[in-house]
């Protein structure tokens, strides 16, 4: 592969990838799953798979007793996404396929997730995190000892249902911010996203060198987030999303406690927000190598398409 992109004159050779990834997001292991008449590391695709595209949702409704039919909710309920295909493994001897089974079966798992990423011709890449859902259904033809060739119905859970591509990096420096008095420095950031999903935005310094406050933009609304002031040999990690803990730092203290009634809005950067608003991030305080990175994940709810 040459680039991010399936060649289309490759025929999607190289369909998908199993990816084991450790809790530091480095990848341990990644296992290319090529189209059934390509060998490769001797793991296939067959034919025919479901749940890969539209995600289980149903649409909540309101009925009154003075009003025909029902009035629908703006929020669908969307479900975990259940993947069903078919892996074939295959070698030139019982011994060397006995290799290919034990590396397949690393990458799955009822405990751990991992990584399925998908290509397409049009699309980057794009990834969902899947565990075995179900012990998969063997097709084994000959005795043990005698296999070189097999076929698993492989029944995937995902609990999070989207796919998600490369997360937008936007990254600020304070010797490249304008001072706006008082010791205050700022940037415009650009608020984005190209999915087809709403998604929330995540924001990490580097390690910091002087104690620093900062104010973080609240998504497209226009208001900005005063984080409680850290000091040296802190980093920290921002999390906008309401369900999780805002605040982490590298040293696990607790000072998300510190930020009282200070919290981002709850709702999430909108889908397919492809002009940039820009809004404020600034620093007081630190060093003129402190940085700030805001991470804007992209969350698609099919395998492929659905650009704007």
């Amino acid at each position: 592969m040459t680039s991010a992109y399936c060649d289309e004159t490759e025929g999607l050779a190289r369909p998908m990838q199993l990816i084991r990834r450790d809790n530091l997001g480095r990848d341990v292991d990644t296992l290319d799953i090529y189209a059934p008449q390509f060998e490769g590391q001797g793991v296939t695709l067959a034919e025919g798979y479901k749940g890969f595209y539209h995600a289980d949702a149903t649409v909540i409704r309101q009925e009154s007793a003075y009003r025909k039919g029902s009035r629908p909710s703006d929020i669908p309920r969307e479900k975990e996404r259940i993947l069903e295909f078919t892996l074939g493994t295959q070698a030139a001897t019982p011994a060397q396929w006995e290799d290919v089974e034990n590396r397949l079966w690393k990458f799955w798992s009822f405990k751990k997730d991992c990584v399925l990423r998908l290509y397409s011709h049009r699309s980057e890449p794009r990834e969902i995190l899947v565990r075995k859902e179900r012990a998969p259904d063997d097709m084994l033809r000959k005795g043990p000892g005698l296999n070189r060739f097999a076929a698993w119905k492989i029944i995937a859970l995902a609990c999070d249902p989207d796919w998600q591509s490369q997360e937008l990096r936007y990254t600020v420096k304070r010797s490249e911010m304008t001072s706006i008095g008082g010791g205050v420095y700022e940037a415009m950031v650009p608020i984005q996203n190209f999915g087809d999903q709403p998604t929330y935005p995540l924001f990490a310094s580097n390690q910091l060198e002087a104690p620093t406050t900062v104010w973080l933009p609240d998504r497209n609304t226009g208001r900005i987030v005063q984080m409680p002031t850290l000091s040296a040999g802190r980093e920290f990690l921002v999390r906008t999303d309401p369900l999780v803990p805002t605040l982490l730092t590298r040293d696990n203290s607790l000072q998300w406690a510190k930020l009282n009634a200070r919290a981002f809005d709850d709702d999430p950067i909108p889908e397919s927000l492809t002009t940039p608003f820009m809004a404020p991030l600034r620093i007081q305080g630190g060093t003129a190598n402190t940085e700030i990175t805001m991470y804007t994940p992209q969350r698609w709810q099919r395998c492929w398409g659905g650009e704007a």
